[in-house]
């Protein structure tokens, strides 16, 4: 009489092998899907959005012209200390209490042109301004309308 066969217990070399396979496509699709540059450039614009959107309010709220600097990837703001004359400028802390509010794009991303914008105690900006904040292969447009000031 025979020994009775063991039941094989596990994953054969061959599913194995397709299992490896199809983890490695769909890593590759998400890999390509998700790259961090294009979210870190649609976060960046977000921002951008929401520094010129703070410095408008700032205007407003201290009757002062408040610049926005656009120079090199970075995005400044900074107050005139009089009005209607500027004599000098003071930096505009952030909402968060940092002493000044510049946010410099993360590495892969890029904000152009370069320009100055600045916003009357009325809230009007200077000049209409449209930037472009790319990275990753995606680019966001930030919007800054001449007459109302509006940023989107």
């Amino acid at each position: 009489m025979s020994p009775p066969l063991r039941q094989a217990r596990g994953f054969t070399l061959t599913e194995l092998v397709a299992v490896m396979v199809v983890a490695v496509i769909i890593a590759v699709f998400t890999v390509t899907v998700f790259d961090r540059r294009s979210f870190d450039a649609a976060g960046f614009a977000d921002e951008v959005r929401a520094q010129l959107a703070y410095a408008q309010k700032v205007a407003v709220g201290a009757r002062r012209i408040v610049t926005a600097t656009v120079s090199g990837n970075t995005v400044a703001l900074t107050m005139c200390t009089g009005f209607p004359v500027c004599g000098s400028t003071v930096p505009v802390a952030s909402p968060q209490g940092e002493s000044d509010f510049v946010r410099q794009a993360p590495g892969g991303v890029s904000i152009g042109p370069d320009a100055v914008l600045s916003f009357d105690p009325l809230g009007e900006p200077s000049a209409g301004a449209l930037f472009t904040v790319s990275g990753g292969g995606s680019a966001h447009h930030v919007i800054v309308e001449a007459g109302t000031g509006y940023v989107h």
